[in-house]
């Protein structure tokens, strides 16, 4: 029975110590609260002006907010488009940069939370519009292909074995091809004449289309040289063709120029595929993946219809962060001279200015833009190509365009 006892008190004493040390363990541990009551309150911020000051494109336009108290440090600034989070570019106590969600609105109320101050500043209000929007007239199951624009502004799209579609502004639409095979495929290229006003197209093929329109058959125009097989074509002033893409022996791939009277004549490349071609101020410029694997744009100056000079490199996708492996696929020129290209890099769309790229629209367009064609004024349409089909979109660019 003694010993029953004594062991029944050693355990309580055992159990009384741990108790004491964990007590006292806890007392040496201080933890520093999360809220001060004693710290100064920051004074609210202010909002004085926003530039641009009444609209600007979702996901797209860089805003300026001038005011006061707000902070040099951009973690302790909070710039809220309705509930929802900006991305802020810039900051300081009296301005901040900030560029809006994707959130498209008439009016969105745009306020500051800055850390350590006990309110919201003042709300101006902004209309974001749509930097895209997606071209919702085709069927689920059309995919689209080229595009092309006429002076009218009607938009002619190429679908996937349903023929060409011709949509007006007014939103109706008609056959301008029937559906089917053989040129009810899908172009990879069209393109009005300036001299018979007639639409041309090409796709893949070793031949150049003539599409008459009102639900009429296309009808194979000329046959190209030496088995090469257009991707894109263009006119020059006078109403020639420049056109170029694969061939099947890698090694007779060639430049083909055809006379509105369809003689032809092919300059060499030597290999490559080119996925698109302009004409422009006398030169004629080439993006896709030349003879040497590389992915450029070149041009050549068009000395006459016999006769190219040397070519020229433009642009080189290497040189881009990420570029090495992947593609060119369209090519637009603006107004001021820059060019856009379709790519298949994760910003998809870029813009070169004397051999330099920059992103157009950071973060917006994914890969991979397969065709651009110029709308009206800033309007470009593009077609993005990915796993889940081939989509429209109306992209507005801000930028006049070179049709």
């Amino acid at each position: 029975m003694e010993k029953k006892f004594i062991l029944i008190t050693m355990v309580t004493i055992s159990v009384l110590m741990a108790s004491a040390l964990l007590i006292n363990g806890c007392a040496e541990d201080t933890v520093e609260p999360i809220y001060n009551p004693n710290a100064p309150e920051a004074p609210s911020p202010a909002i004085t002006a926003i530039v641009p000051g009444d609209s600007g494109l979702a996901g797209v336009t860089d805003f300026t907010i001038t005011g006061s108290n707000f902070s040099n440090d951009p973690s302790k600034v909070i710039v809220f488009f309705d509930s929802q989070i900006g991305k802020l570019l810039q900051a300081s106590s009296t301005q901040l940069v900030v560029r809006p969600p994707e959130l498209v609105k008439d009016s969105v109320a745009v306020r500051v939370s800055v850390q350590g101050a006990m309110s919201f500043s003042n709300k101006k209000f902004l209309k974001l519009k749509p930097a895209y929007v997606l071209f919702d007239s085709i069927q689920s199951n059309e995919e689209p292909y080229a595009v092309a624009i006429d002076a009218q502004g009607d938009l002619y799209v190429s679908l996937n074995a349903n023929g060409i579609k011709k949509f007006t502004p007014e939103g109706s639409r008609s056959n301008f091809t029937p559906n089917g095979p053989p040129l009810g495929s899908a172009m990879s290229c069209m393109k009005f004449s300036p001299l018979d006003g007639k639409l041309y197209a090409v796709w893949g093929l070793n031949a150049i289309a003539i599409l008459p329109g009102n639900n009429l058959a296309g009808q194979l125009w000329v046959p190209m040289p030496n088995q090469n097989r257009p991707r894109s074509l263009d006119f020059d002033a006078s109403g020639n063709i420049w056109a170029a893409g694969s061939n099947t022996t890698d090694s007779n791939n060639s430049i083909v120029r055809v006379t509105p009277s369809k003689a032809t004549k092919a300059f060499s490349l030597g290999g490559g595929v080119i996925r698109s071609l302009k004409v422009l101020n006398g030169y004629l410029y080439l993006a896709g993946t030349m003879k040497d694997s590389s992915e450029k744009v070149v041009r050549y100056q068009i000395v006459n219809l016999d006769s190219l000079g040397a070519q020229e490199t433009v642009f080189d996708l290497a040189s881009v962060e990420g570029g090495k492996g992947k593609y060119i696929y369209a090519m637009v020129f603006t107004a001021q001279g820059d060019i856009l290209l379709g790519t298949d890099l994760s910003n998809s769309i870029l813009k070169i200015t004397n051999g330099q790229a920059s992103v157009v629209y950071p973060d917006v367009f994914t890969p991979a833009f397969q065709f651009l064609t110029w709308g009206k004024n800033t309007e470009l349409w593009g077609v993005r190509v990915n796993s889940t089909g081939n989509k429209l979109y109306k992209i507005e660019t801000q930028i006049m365009g070179q049709p």
